[in-house]
This record gives structure tokens, sequence and C-alpha cells, in this order.
């Protein structure tokens, strides 16, 4: 028997972040010497550990209270809210590549395999 032959998502064969932003056409600012490229890189990790925090919440309440439901003092759904979790998340991906503190290109085929596998 034969798995299943599932697509993967329009984002799969996107372009990396890392190439999205050097092929844009914006102001490249200078990095900072490595004292500050140091501060800068922790800062960015701290903002992806809060990131990241923020996702395992909003997951948590469309676990919780459903996807199309919403906190009384907001006008964003469950779901809403995680989307701009993770476009957050990725921004800072995206500025840590930037920085060159990542590079996931080289890691293309293991991130394929990986979603291939949660897809079966």
């Amino acid at each position: 028997m034969q798995p299943p032959n599932y697509s993967l998502p329009a984002y799969a064969a996107l372009k990396s972040i890392t190439q999205e932003v050097q092929e844009a056409e914006i102001e490249k600012p200078n990095l900072p010497p490595t004292s500050l490229r140091q501060a800068q890189t922790n800062w960015l990790l701290d903002k992806l550990q809060e990131e990241a925090a923020e996702i395992i919440q909003a997951v948590s309440k469309i676990r919780r209270f459903g996807e199309n439901s919403h906190h009384p003092d907001r006008t964003t759904t469950n779901r809403q809210d995680l989307i701009n979790e993770l476009e957050d998340f990725l921004a800072i991906l995206a500025a840590l590549e930037y920085t060159k503190y990542l590079d996931l290109v080289p890691h293309q085929p293991n991130i394929l395999s990986k979603t291939h596998k949660l897809m079966l």
C-alpha cells in the first residue's frame, strides 16, 4: 500500500525569508560591531522566545474556546490572534536570518522532510 500523495503547502516552495529580505528594495542597515551585534542577537532571541510563548497561548485559546471565539475586549478571533502571533514569529526569524545568526536555506530539505512526515 502506497502512502497518500500529499502536496506541499504553497509556502514551502517560496523563497527563504533571507532571500526575500535581501531582494527587497529597502535600505539595508549596516550591522553594528560584535558587542552590539551580540546585544542585538540576544534581544532578538528574547523576542523569539516571547513570540513562541504567545503562539502557545493562542493555540491553547483555540483548543479551549474555539477558533472563532474572541476575548470580550477584542474584535479579532482566536484564529486571527494565532495568525498574528505566527507573523510576528516569522518576522523575528527573518531578522535573525538577516543578521546572519540563522541560515535556514541549507535546511530546506530537512524542513520539507518533516512536513511530509507530519502530513502522512
